[in-house]
Order: C-alpha cells, then structure tokens, then sequence
C-alpha cells in the first residue's frame, strides 16, 4: 500500500508498458526503482531509471498548484544507495572510442553520456579509462563479463595547455607510444573539432598536436587509422553538418606535417564517394604492403554497403589510388552508417569484421538500428574472398550503433553504444563473443537463388526483433520434436522440447515460449543471457541462480549449476 505525503509525477518511455512480451520485465523495474530506490542495487535503480524523468517543483502557488517546475532525471543521489561496485567503473556511454595500444592495453577516451533530461547526447566526456579483462577467466566469449576498469586517468597537460577537449564521434589510434585524437563534436556538441591532441601513455600527459601546416578542415565522425610501417595517421571522411567530407589526409608523424591524400570523387576523380559514420581499418596484408578498407557509411545518397581499399603501402599519399571492393557475389552485409569494424590477424589470412549499426531508411529510433555481425574472410584471397554472418543473434546485445570493436586473437570485443532509445546500460554495454568459427569455415559457393535470399536479410532484419518476441508454441514444433516430446515420461518434456527449439532451432531465437501445462509465458536462455540474474529463480537462468537469496546461505557444491538449467 502507497500513501505518499505528496503526489509525485513520473515520465516513463512508452515502449516497456506498450504490450505483453520480454520488455514488461524493463517496465516492472522501472515501477520498483521508483517506488523503492533504496532497497534495490545502484546498477539496478541506474539502469531501470535511465531516462525516467520526475517532475520537480520550484515554486508553489495558490492551491498547492505549481508556479514554478521543471523536469529532471528521477535517477536518486547515488550516495544515498547502497554501493554495488568496490572498483569506479566509467559513465555508460557512446559515441567514444576504445583502442588498443602497443602493449596490449584497451584504453577508452571521450564520448557520450545522457544526463536523462537533454537527452542521450547532452554531455560529451574527456577522461581515460583502461580497459582490463576479467581477473579470474581473462577474456573469454560472455555476454556480461566483469571487467577489470582502472581509471579515470590522472592526466596531465603540456605547459598548462587547455586539454583534453570534450569530444564525442571522435577518430583516435595508437601510435606507438602515443594516442592520437582528431575531430569530433565539442563540449555541447554544436560545432566539430579540428586540431589534433595527443596523450603519451607512458607519462599520461596530454598536449595539442603542433603540426608544421594546417590541420584537415573541422568535422564530426571521421575515421582515423595508423600506418606502423610509414608512421603515418590516415584520415579520411566526415562532416560538418553542411558537407560530406571525402578527402584523405596523412599525417607524418616524423615531420609532422599534414599531406593530402589522393583526388577525390568531388574532384571528378575515381574513388568513394564522401561519406560520414563510416568504418575505417587498416590491414597488413604482408611486411611491404598495407590498406586501408573502408565500409559502409552515410553517403548525400544515403546509407550504403559499399567496400573500398586504398593501398598506402609506398609513394606521395596524393597518389595513391582507390579500388572498389564491392563484388556481391555471395552474401553480403546490408547498408548501414555508425558501425564498427576490426581487423582479425595479419597477412593473407586476416578478416574484416563488422557490428551493427543503423539505417534510418527502416525508420526511427530502435527499428534503425541494426542487430547483426559479419566477417569477410580471408582477405588475402580475392576469389575465395566470403562474408559470413556470425551467428551472435539471442546470445549476445548486439542491437546498438556508435559503438567500438576491439579484436584481441580470435575474440572480438564490443563495448557501448546506442540501441535507438537510449544508451546501453552497464549490464548490456561490454561484451565478448568469438569470431573463430567463421574464419576457420571454408569458403563456399553461392546460387543465384542464395545471392537473392541474401539480398533479402535487409528487409527480413525488421521483423526479426517482432518475432523473437512471440512466445512460440507447440503447434511451432515439428510433428517429429511434438510426437517425441509426447511419448516421453519425463518430467516438462514438452517445456524442453519448447526450450531446445526456441534456442537451437528457431530464427531469430525466441525470448519466450508458452508452457503448456500451465499457459505461463517462461523466458529462455535466448532472453535470460542479455541480462544479470535476476533473483527470482528464472527456469532457464543461464547464471546458476547465482543472485537468488536461497543460493546465499548454500555451499558452491550445493547450488545449481548453469549447464544444469540449460535444458
């Protein structure tokens, strides 16, 4: 029973109260944060209230009505609740960019966080963070894993220089020992940056980039990659929210001066068209030669799939020359802008590898974004040359766009992100899945008929989200799994039999299926994995029932284990 002194007036999104189905779990969260913050944990009330908004009053007038008001996040002072993290862990962000440097450390600088009232591109960041993996497994594929964060940095500046800038959709590389930062969008994200900044790792001190000529004109979401074997940073694409950007500059790291890169397609040369929020890497195709390979991206047309290389192996960089990578003979990853890409290996053998992103000709917010991941394999073979989607779908939360991708060995790291109505929180922004099975497949050819139902991914893609959502059924099984599960006297066989082809069979796999001994909508582990334990002893909980208070008091030999509730 709720008896408040005074009234309150809360603002929820409408999308975890709009219908039955997975989202209603977010909705009841939202309902529990607001009504009990203090006896629920920081990350849990963090979460849930993430972009509820409470009506504040300044002022009253006459009749207890508000004179002056105004709206802010309903998200509680955090000194208030109890403390659920022994170690800081950054501000839940995208837009940012995570890199891996020389020595094998991931670092992030900058981006994005929502302060829950301006909206989720209200505050744009400068700290650093290292991005360590987990102190008992190390990276291994996990759709949640605790990493090891040590930060922010305490950093320095060159002659009391005013830096780091605050940016977000910024490009950043290591180079050696230096992480080198360009463009972006200022503080309140109004006007794009230009001048260069860079942070030495070893004395984390920050200074502007000094070049000897001017620095590429200001602009938002370029790309920026780093040749070890010429030192030299390659930025190419952007915009400035009049223009496109397609030009190419190259900054010797020795002379420190900036070159221009070849002609570009405004200039009636050949070569990409301008584009912004595209995906850049470099890959070194052997110890002489190395690309550039450029996907995606938004182009004056709109979004595209397009591939490109440019060979900055040797020669003035204005002439270099560009090729067209875009044969769809075989599958083929569909359009998108605000993705992320990774090189996987060196040489011949080396793949490409792409994570979401979005296409805003399938709408707004959350039916934009794009829930896939692909890898072209192997890169040195132009005539065995395959793209493949991996098969991430139901294990991991792979619906987001501005985020980063990390690849260490044969895992591919994906941290933060946009998911179309708000940042991914701390449960759902970091995860760790394995590109191995994909690259180690041999190539295959590919009917025109397959070429055709590949064409087709792009306009399937919406309805996937729809249909992980319908709670499958048993007139959804196959008269074979059905009359099977029939014959069998053990107990909730049908409810396995449900589980098995909600998760192993059905495409996209299924949230939900119905039980039918009770009619109850149960979760599966295809739902259950994009999220902590929730405490309530979920039939298919893939963490071991590791937060339900009757497991607290019982020895580790006691307790059920995940492979036990993987029906």
């Amino acid at each position: 029973l709720i008896r408040p002194v005074h009234p309150h007036f809360f603002v929820c999104e409408h999308a975890s109260f709009s219908r039955p189905g997975p989202h209603m779990v977010d909705g009841i969260e939202t309902v529990a944060a607001i009504l009990h913050p203090n006896a629920l944990a920081t990350d849990l009330v963090t979460r849930a209230l993430s972009g509820v908004l409470r009506l504040a009053v300044d002022e009253e007038g006459e009749s207890s009505m508000p004179k002056a008001w105004r709206f802010e996040s309903a998200i509680p002072n955090q000194s208030a609740l109890p403390a659920s993290h022994s170690h800081p862990v950054p501000t839940i962000r995208c837009a940012s960019a995570l890199v891996a440097t020389q020595t094998g450390d991931l670092v992030l600088f900058g981006g994005e966080a929502s302060d829950s009232v301006s909206g989720p591109q209200a505050l744009r960041l400068a700290d650093v963070w290292t991005l360590g993996a987990p102190e008992k497994t190390g990276w291994v594929p996990c759709s949640c894993p605790s990493p090891e964060w040590r930060g922010p940095w305490e950093c320095g500046a060159t002659a009391n220089e005013s830096v780091p800038t605050a940016r977000s959709s910024h490009a950043a590389v290591a180079c050696g020992d230096h992480l080198l930062v360009f463009g972006g969008w200022s503080r309140d994200g109004s006007a794009p940056l230009s001048h260069p900044e860079l942070l030495h790792l070893e004395t984390r001190c920050w200074t502007h980039c000094s070049t000897v000529n001017e620095a590429p004109s200001a602009r938002g979401n370029p790309t920026m990659v780093y040749s070890p074997r010429r030192h030299l940073a390659i930025v190419y694409g952007g915009w400035n929210r009049t223009e496109h950007k397609g030009d190419v500059w190259c900054l010797d790291m020795e002379s420190w001066r900036w070159h221009n890169g070849p002609p570009h397609e405004a200039t009636g040369a050949a070569g990409p068209c301008a584009r912004t929020d595209h995906a850049s890497v470099l890959w070194q195709a052997s110890s002489e030669v190395e690309c550039m390979l450029v996907f995606g991206g938004h182009t004056p047309f709109g979004s595209c799939d397009e591939l490109w290389s440019l060979d900055c192996s040797g020669g003035a960089p204005e002439a270099w020359t560009w090729i067209d990578e875009t044969h769809r003979n075989g599958p083929w990853p569909p359009k998108r802008t605000s993705h992320a890409a990774a090189i996987a290996g060196h040489g011949p053998s080396a793949s490409l590898v792409v994570v979401g992103g979005q296409d805003g000709s399938f709408g707004e917010g959350a039916a934009a974004v794009i829930a896939d991941a692909w890898v072209l394999h192997p890169l040195g073979d132009t005539a065995q040359r395959t793209w493949r989607r991996l098969e991430w779908n139901g294990v991991y939360p792979l619906q987001r766009c501005h985020h980063s991708l990390v690849v260490i060995g044969d895992l591919a790291i994906v941290y933060g992100g946009f998911d179309g109505a708000r940042i991914l929180d701390e449960h759902h922004s970091l995860f760790c899945a394995t590109i191995k099975a994909a690259t180690d497949e041999a190539p295959s050819s590919i009917s025109a008929a397959g070429r055709e139902a590949v064409g087709s991914i792009a306009v399937a893609r919406q309805q996937e989200r729809w249909a992980a959502e319908r709670p499958l059924t048993v007139e959804d099984l196959s008269a074979e799994d059905r009359a099977k599960a029939e014959r069998s006297t053990r107990p909730l066989a049908m409810a396995k039999a449900l589980h098995r082809h909600a998760v192993h069979k059905a495409t996209p796999p299924r949230d939900t299926y119905i039980d039918p001994d009770t009619g109850y909508m149960v979760f599966t582990q295809a739902f259950l994995k994009r999220r902590p334990c929730c405490g309530n002893g979920c039939r298919h909980c893939p963490w071991g029932h590791v937060n339900v208070p009757f497991n607290k008091g019982r020895t580790e030999e006691d307790k059920p284990r995940a492979a036990d509730l993987e029906w």
